[in-house]
């Protein structure tokens, strides 16, 4: 039995999506010595699967993200990386993305965004597709989050072992970012930091120049 439920552990109806819980004989049953783990994790039989997602009338389960994959807000609420994420892939010309977190000294909630483009896309027209997005975005966004920069990629790293996306290695790279802001094309790099946090490094590209793709 797969269903979802809220942040305050209620059940939610069809269609509503939240936290997805497992019910089952053959899942596991503890974490071996770990009992606070264990508590963390099961809760009247349930497993917390740390994904969001919901279920409909039929049966059919819809996986959006990892629930930890997400930015708190100064009133409370919630902005999930994946629906950030889904916007950017509602655009034909982009094949993925990724959003990683980059808080800076001025702004916890800055992100950067990993993108591979549709293989048809012109590279002459990838300035004007970062320009759109850019603008749906600025729209879709809550005012404190902002989008800094861009990582380009062919196709987006996986992990070797896992052969899913590698946010680690993606939320690891510090260089190699651009930006387009007001007109102006600049290169991007992440100084880390005593706290953790980062400065950022602006390098303006003059416009005989393009930003060159950086293969994976």
């Amino acid at each position: 039995v797969i269903s979802a439920y809220d942040d305050e552990g209620n059940e939610l109806p069809y269609n509503k999506r939240g936290n997805l819980r497992v019910k089952s004989n053959s899942v596991m049953k503890e974490y071996y010595g770990k009992p606070q783990l264990t508590a963390e994790t099961i809760e009247d039989g349930w497993i917390k699967t740390g994904d969001i997602g919901e279920v409909d009338e039929d049966g059919f389960i819809y996986v959006y993200g990892r629930s930890q994959d997400k930015l708190e807000l100064r009133d409370k609420s919630v902005i999930y990386l994946f629906d950030i994420e889904n916007k950017i892939k509602e655009n034909s010309f982009i094949d993925d993305a990724v959003i990683t977190v980059m808080p800076t000294e001025l702004n916890d909630n800055t992100i950067v965004a990993h993108i591979a483009f549709d293989k048809t896309t012109p590279y002459e027209d990838r300035r004007s597709c970062i320009e759109m997005i850019n603008e749906q975005l600025s729209e879709y966004l809550p005012h404190e989050v902002e989008l800094l920069a861009y990582q380009i990629y062919d196709k987006i790293p996986k992990s070797p072992s896992s052969l899913k996306k590698d946010r680690p290695k993606m939320s690891a790279t510090t260089t190699g970012y651009f930006q387009i802001k007001d007109g102006k094309l600049n290169t991007i790099e992440f100084l880390k930091n005593k706290s953790g946090k980062f400065g950022i490094k602006y390098t303006e590209i003059k416009e005989d120049k393009k930003v060159k793709r950086k293969k994976r």
